[in-house]
């Protein structure tokens, strides 16, 4: 057994479990390169589900506790051949690294320029309108689709809250909001370089991204894109190509791991990257 792992979660026999089989061998190639083991959790970690499994991620550093360091990855990304060695990057007095949603960025506000609430939302806002208590070094919300642990820092910090009676009350962020909470008020926690965890949403600014931005807008196209989801159920079908080209543009740029966050996800896009960027 190494001592670092990548694990995956899929709970059931339905579209997530036809996702994890498709992106299996990308992932499994990764953990190969880093010399860590592979895990697959295929099941409720905990049976009871006191919590919804969004939440059962903070369980996942004290399931793995075997492990001196775990990489949890999404199932909607896409790895590069290129992406280095993520473990090497943590430092032995982490606990938590992930990439923190830049708030304060213009592309943040374009996106969010409709939500009010989120757009004059303070870090501080975030955390206490979730039920956590105002604290010195908050640094932001974080993303929860890479999340790279070191279970002998965190795992009784994760557990203790998901067994606990605590509330996010209606602006619930699951695993994120208690993770990047008590990692960062306690100093165990560190910003993972985007390129870990690049995601289309926030890609503002790139032509490629503008290209698409404009045309999910455009109210043609989203009644037949409404229309064949319902059909395919597969999303953007029509846009195929220009998705594919702002993914290639991505990993040009530097990207490591691109994450299909905030619908981008298409089973018929992560085959065409698969076949045309690796080969």
């Amino acid at each position: 057994m190494n001592d670092r792992v990548v694990c995956v979660m899929s709970v059931g026999a339905g579209k997530y479990r036809k996702q994890y089989e498709l992106v299996r061998d990308n992932l499994m190639a990764y953990a190969k390169k880093c010399h860590a083991d592979f895990r697959f959790i295929d099941d409720y970690i905990d049976k009871d589900k006191k919590r919804d499994i969004y939440s059962q991620k903070l369980l996942i550093p004290d399931y793995l506790r075997e492990y001196e360091q775990v990489l949890f990855l999404d199932l909607d990304i896409i790895i590069s051949p290129d992406c280095p060695d993520i473990f090497a990057l943590m430092p032995e007095n982490i606990g938590l690294m992930a990439e923190v949603n830049p708030r304060s960025s213009a592309r943040f506000r374009k996106i969010y320029a409709d939500n009010e609430r989120i757009l004059n939302e303070t870090v501080e806002d975030y955390f206490t309108s979730r039920g956590f208590a105002a604290a010195d070094g908050l640094v932001g919300n974080i993303n929860g689709g890479v999340l790279l642990f070191r279970p002998r820092l965190v795992a009784d910090l994760f557990r203790d809250y998901y067994m606990s009676m605590k509330s996010q009350g209606e602006n619930t962020a699951f695993e994120e909001a208690p993770m990047a909470y008590y990692t960062q008020t306690k100093g165990l926690f560190l910003e993972l370089d985007y390129r870990f965890n690049c995601m289309p949403y926030f890609e503002i600014g790139n032509p490629y991204a503008d290209r698409l931005y404009a045309l999910h807008q455009n109210r043609l196209y989203g009644k037949v894109e409404h229309v064949l989801s319902r059909l395919t159920g597969e999303k953007h079908m029509l846009l195929l190509s220009a998705h594919y080209k702002l993914i290639r543009r991505l990993f040009d740029d530097g990207a490591y791991i691109v994450h299909f966050a905030g619908g981008y996800w298409n089973t018929h896009l992560y085959r065409k990257c698969m076949k045309h960027l690796w080969r």
